[in-house]
């Protein structure tokens, strides 16, 4: 069963709290937590008892958190990239409410901010293809909730089918709730409570409204984990006409069936989730589309800089991990190499996994020389198969210092260039295109022959 936050739904509360995150000097979780609590003191008035400042602050962070609009890695928080597209359309509230349904089609079961099972599913696509339903009527209550949460995967057309016919035997029955989810109690109400805010929160972002037309009697039910009944309302909400035409494209290019994505490296995984963001949805603001290529930037000017060596590591190992089957770290210390990275040929297992090390060399003129001994005690350390000298360009009698060693160099030039088309084609390409030609052309320059390979790969099959 999944369960959505239980929360608030005071939408306005979403914006002002990402545009304290927005604005903070410091992003980490302890600091965005005080932040919060100084902002509902102020702003709503809060008064506190014993510790509910921190739980209300947990809640406000939580939230927005589970619909996709911040992430936490590490302890530190960050925006999404659908919610720097809503903070930056808030007033409009028809281009809010498109941006909002993009964002709950990418949140997947796998949900960093609430472990809900282990599932293929997008549970909201599920939702909007429930609503969509002909035998539906684009209307649900809060109790029919119940049968969407207690599916743990909709896997083919027939596992859909019965949960459309789970509902409609609900509703063509005539029960009462506490005789219709008799011996579910406790399962229902946990459903209901958690449905209730999910609704208000889709009711205040313009995507459902209340059927007035309809007027259906409360009910109550005793769940055993409450000490009273609980007071189930059986309003209809309805999808608003104007958001139908944008979720059935939705649904279109979007399976229900489709996969979600993983991957063995936790802030790898979500990072990508919640850095997602489809571009149809820039034609929809009527916003141009800028790609950003600061990290291809970075990379050629952070290394003509000898004060920005260490931003230029940095860059450097963002790069490396561009490839979908190489997890590179940054290593600091006397005696230690730039990077250290592990090539996974059989990704995401690590049977028949490489090491290989780099070193990152920032200058203004040329590099006049190369230690190959200091780099092969970085191979010896960490048993590399070879290093990865960076840097923007060198004299020709420096290539003479490498010869014969399990070292090659990289042009930051090449480097750049190569990642810029990794942006610009939206792609995590594998190593092992590039890991053939290291090992075939040690103790040389690679760049001509690594942007050849790209050259290759994009210019003759442009995506």
């Amino acid at each position: 069963m999944w369960i959505l936050p239980q929360h608030h739904s005071q939408v306005d509360r979403f914006f002002i709290i990402i545009d304290l995150i927005k604005t903070a000097k410091q992003n980490d979780l302890k600091s965005i937590r005080e932040a919060i609590i100084l902002k509902l003191e102020e702003k709503w008035e809060y008064q506190w008892q014993s510790n509910d400042n921190i739980s209300a602050a947990n809640h406000n962070i939580d939230e927005p958190f589970f619909y996709g609009l911040i992430y936490k890695i590490n302890g530190e928080v960050f925006i999404s990239e659908y919610w720097e597209l809503i903070h930056q359309i808030w007033d409009d509230s028809k281009k809010r409410t498109s941006v909002f349904i993009y964002s709950l089609f990418n949140i997947q079961f796998f949900n960093p901010a609430k472990k809900i099972c282990k599932s293929n599913l997008y549970p909201f696509r599920l939702f909007f293809k429930v609503l969509r339903d002909s035998r539906i009527w684009n209307k649900l209550t809060v109790p029919e909730m119940f049968f969407l949460y207690n599916i743990n995967n909709i896997s083919d057309e027939n596992t859909f089918e019965n949960l459309i016919k789970e509902i409609l035997l609900f509703r063509d029955s005539n029960l009462d709730i506490k005789d219709y989810f008799k011996n579910k109690e406790s399962d229902f109400v946990k459903s209901y409570v958690s449905a209730m805010y999910f609704f208000r929160i889709l009711e205040k972002f313009d995507i459902l409204e209340i059927n007035s037309s309809i007027s259906l009697a409360n009910q109550s039910i005793v769940s055993p984990a409450r000490r009273d009944s609980t007071s189930i309302n059986i309003n209809l909400f309805e999808l608003k006409t104007d958001n139908i035409d944008l979720i059935d494209s939705m649904l279109t290019k979007y399976s229900i069936f489709e996969e979600s994505r993983k991957s063995e490296l936790p802030s790898e995984l979500i990072s990508e989730i919640y850095n997602f963001i489809d571009k149809d949805i820039y034609e929809i603001l009527d916003i141009e589309y800028e790609i950003d290529y600061s990290l291809a930037n970075d990379i050629y000017n952070y290394s003509i800089n000898p004060d920005k060596w260490n931003d230029f590591e940095i860059k450097v190992n963002e790069a490396i991990n561009m490839f979908y089957n190489i997890k590179s770290e940054v290593v600091w210390g006397s005696g230690e190499p730039d990077f250290v990275a592990r090539y996974k040929p059989n990704f995401p297992d690590l049977d028949g996994s490489k090491i290989f090390t780099g070193d990152t060399k920032s200058t203004k003129n040329q590099l006049m020389g190369i230690n190959p001994w200091r780099l092969k005690q970085h191979m010896q350390k960490y048993n590399s198969k070879y290093t990865i000298l960076i840097t923007p360009k060198y004299a020709p009698a420096a290539k003479k210092d490498i010869i014969w060693e399990n070292i090659v160099i990289l042009s930051s030039l090449a480097l750049s260039e190569i990642i810029r088309n990794f942006i610009k084609y939206e792609d995590k390409p594998s190593f092992q295109d590039f890991d053939n030609i290291i090992i075939n052309n040690l103790w040389n320059d690679i760049s001509d022959k690594f942007y050849d390979k790209v050259s290759e790969i994009y210019w003759t099959n442009p995506r």
